[in-house]
Formats: structure tokens, C-alpha cells, sequence
């Protein structure tokens, strides 16, 4: 895993972070630029963002044709990592660091709040203020399904037919 901090120009103290975590597409082209973009958006909203890669460092360019060549559990390791980094960072409040995630990315953002996930990780209590998931898939469902208690905001869209619609409502839930 390797990672963009983009921090506000004008930080005055601690201040809220977010962990932008891509989708199977990884951070190249007009995807990548996106992402960035809505770094950019949050920085001059006064929040750090910080752009986590988890396919550069592995040599990996796209999961779309094939999401075995990343297990979604190294993506939620990543982020989870991030977190941690972020947390640690004295620049950033700890308390307010959330999580916004794409397709793939967007599946992490849930997986992040389920608490044996996080606990098995990160043993030090941080946790993510807010998660926020689009269009994200929840082809698994756990049976443990306690939360870390924070808010969870779902976006998706019916028309997409890559990531159905359907079992993310279900989990939402």
C-alpha cells in the first residue's frame, strides 16, 4: 500500500480526515484523476484526504476482469493501515477520520465498520468517524454483523450493472 496525503492549505490545529479508497480501476487515468479531484474538494472543505493505492505497489493495474488478483481482505488491511497512519499524524484529529470508497473501494468503506474486522487489525481502539460507500458491492454477508457505531451513508445507483444494487440494499438495511 502506498498513499496521497493532501492536506488544507490553510490547517489551523487538528484537523478531519478522509481515507479515499479506489475502485477496481486503481488510480490511472480518468479514474485516478477523479479521485484527486475529490481530494482536492475536500481539502478546500478544510478536511485532509488521503488517497490510498493498494494496486501500484503490487504491480496491479485493474481488478475489473478479475477481482482474484487482490483479495478484498488487502484492500481493507490498506485502508485500515491508512487509518492508523492518519491517526497518527498530529496534524489530524484523530476522532473525526472517515472513510469514502468506489465500487470496490466502496465495499471496504463497509467492510471498516464491521468491528471483528477492525479489531482483528487494529488493536489501539481508532476507528472511522463516518463511512461513506458508493456503489459498493455486498455479494458476502457475515454474520457478525456489529458496527463500530458510526454513521454509514450508502450511494448507489439501479442502473449500474457492474455492482448490483440489491444485496448492498439488503445489507443497508
Amino acid at each position: 500500500m502506498s498513499g496521497e496525503l493532501y492536506m488544507p492549505a490553510k490547517a489551523n490545529g487538528p484537523v478531519p480526515a478522509l481515507v479515499l479508497k479506489h475502485g477496481s480501476g486503481g488510480l490511472q487515468g480518468p479514474i485516478g484523476t477523479n479521485i484527486r479531484k475529490w481530494a482536492a474538494t475536500f481539502t478546500g472543505w478544510g478536511i485532509a484526504a488521503f488517497v490510498v493505492d493498494s494496486f501500484g505497489p503490487r504491480g496491479i493495474t485493474s481488478t475489473g476482469a478479475d477481482q482474484s488478483k487482490l483479495s478484498s481482505w488487502a484492500d481493507v488491511a490498506d485502508a485500515l493501515s491508512a487509518l492508523k497512519v492518519l491517526a497518527a499524524d498530529p496534524r489530524i484529529d484523530k476522532t473525526r477520520i472517515g472513510i469514502v470508497g468506489w465500487s470496490r473501494g466502496g465495499g471496504v468503506a463497509w467492510k471498516t465498520a464491521l468491528e471483528t474486522i477492525r479489531k482483528s487489525i487494529l488493536a489501539d481502539g481508532v476507528k472511522c468517524a463516518a463511512h461513506v460507500v458508493f456503489c459498493g458491492g455486498a455479494e458476502f454477508q457475515y454474520r457478525d454483523r456489529a458496527t463500530d457505531q458510526s454513521p454509514m451513508l450508502f450511494l448507489h445507483g439501479e442502473a449500474d450493472d457492474y455492482v448490483l444494487i440489491g444485496r448492498m440494499h439488503e445489507f443497508a438495511d
